[in-house]
């Protein structure tokens, strides 16, 4: 339905205005009444109509008034001017602000149904028009940010394809002093299920909007998602440190308001040629991973930031233990080992992510080799947490936590299962042992020795899986 306001003075002309348009059946609703351009005013903002019908000459001020204010603000709304006066200086006047029709009281159905029927088909055109230009402008975003994807990772290197989809997208190959950054969020998976129903690619929409209509209005750039979309990257026409804080703070602040998550940030050191994309890019993200892992909202300068690493070494003591309990099978040591690794991680507060990445890298391999030299393989297949891809993913002690745990947990529920099935393995061979040498003098010692089991432990597995005691069953 179409929402239309009538704007007249006297109260008879509206409600006739009213019973003809419901008389024209057209899918027009009357959603408001004002006495004059003032009260229209007032309400038009809240009403939010599509078309406004208005008489020419009222008191205190006239449609004429009305249509100026109106189309300086809401130039999507459509105004029909409604006159006793056939003067041409009053139809040139509503002609020349846009009013979309002019009519002559006393008004007749036949008119008021021909302009109602303009007016809709002027709105539908506008639509169709609006629907066109945003749909070529999104293509042209979509092929643009694949372009400077394509760029980032190196994929286009040719100086001649990167000239030729430059100039297609007005990219201008040489600038002033530029750089990238690239910018990642702390929980942002918890983000996207609390605000857009566990969709990341939403979330991350939203904050794009956002940088992009930052961008625009400050003619700084263009906005662009990683390959991967979980991170967004900005090819910055500037390498100011108050511009770059400014843009910094004011994505920061809009992310921790809207989202509850932390911004973190990596920035390339400055570069002119569209050509060096790829090195600025690989300069963010290294730039990016030497963040500290408890540090929020913080951003780190490629060239700023500290080549002295902080000792990846903390935990390897700990994964030692890890590897020796995993091949022992003992579930509950490897519960402690997972446990106290993530403590160790605790008690240095001013590790880098980089740093964090190290350990997890040397945590999935200790154990992927610790599994394998028990015959169990394939448990990335159960988690990606043990695949080394995910690791980058990790920007954040919760997710860190979190990835160890589902790890532990992977592991331990693989081992357990796989134990008790050599448990009941040894069952059936100990029931047919039992069979075999049932008229020789066989006791409880003998059995447990034969299999190689302390004699107390092994009656209370025998009662547990067999659900009798030795001596009953034999």
């Amino acid at each position: 339905m179409y929402r239309i306001m009538l704007v007249d003075d006297e109260i008879w002309i509206r409600k006739s205005l009213k019973k003809m348009i419901k008389d024209t059946a057209l899918p027009i609703e009357v959603v408001c009444e004002a006495r004059n351009a003032n009260e229209a005013l007032l309400l038009v903002d809240t009403i939010n109509p599509d078309i406004i019908i208005t008489d020419m000459k009222m008191p205190e001020s006239d449609g004429i008034e009305l249509m100026d204010k109106i189309y300086a603000t809401y130039k999507h709304m459509k105004v029909v001017v409604v006159s006793g006066y056939s003067k041409y200086d009053y139809m040139k006047k509503a002609i020349s602000i846009n009013a979309i029709d002019y009519l002559l009281k006393p008004i007749t159905l036949e008119d008021l149904d021909l302009t109602l029927k303009k007016v809709i088909l002027s709105i539908e055109e506008e639509k169709q028009n609006v629907t066109d230009k945003e749909l070529i402008e999104s293509n042209h975003r979509i092929n643009q940010e694949m372009f400077l994807q394509n760029l980032c990772a190196a994929r286009i290197a040719h100086s001649i394809d990167i000239e030729s989809e430059a100039t297609t997208f007005n990219i201008p190959l040489n600038f002033d002093f530029s750089c990238i950054i690239i910018f990642a969020f702390r929980d942002l998976y918890k983000a996207a299920k609390e605000k857009f129903y566990g969709n990341i690619e939403l979330l991350i929409q939203d904050i794009e909007k956002m940088m992009h209509t930052y961008l625009k209005t400050n003619t700084l750039g263009y906005v662009f998602k990683t390959d991967d979309r979980t991170h967004l990257c900005l090819l910055f026409h500037s390498f100011d440190s108050m511009l770059i804080k400014d843009a910094f703070d004011t994505f920061s602040s809009y992310i921790h308001t809207h989202m509850k998550m932390d911004l973190i940030a990596g920035v390339s050191s400055p570069f002119t040629e569209l050509i060096n994309l790829n090195k600025a890019f690989n300069q963010a993200m290294n730039a990016l991973y030497h963040n500290g892992v408890y540090a929020s909202p913080s951003y780190s300068f490629y060239n700023h930031h500290n080549e002295q690493q902080n000792d990846t070494n903390i935990c390897n003591e700990e994964i030692k233990i890890l590897s020796r309990a995993i091949m022992s099978k003992n579930s509950g040591e490897i519960k402690n080992s997972f446990v106290k690794i993530i403590k160790k991680v605790h008690v240095h507060k001013h590790i880098s992510l980089s740093d964090l990445h190290k350990i997890y890298l040397t945590i999935i391999v200790a154990t992927k080799s610790a599994l394998h030299s028990i015959q169990i393989l394939g448990l990335d297949k159960l988690t990606t947490d043990l695949d080394i891809e995910n690791i980058r993913k990790v920007i954040s002690i919760t997710q860190f936590e979190a990835c160890m745990m589902t790890i532990c947990d992977t592991i331990v529920t693989t081992i357990d299962s796989e134990k008790s099935s050599d448990i009941l393995a040894i069952m059936r061979s100990v029931e047919a042992y039992m069979n075999e040498h049932y008229n020789e003098d066989i006791s409880l010692v003998d059995v447990a020795c034969h299999y190689h089991f302390e004699p107390t432990y092994f009656s209370k597995m025998f009662k547990s899986i067999m659900h009798v005691g030795f001596t009953e069953f034999l």
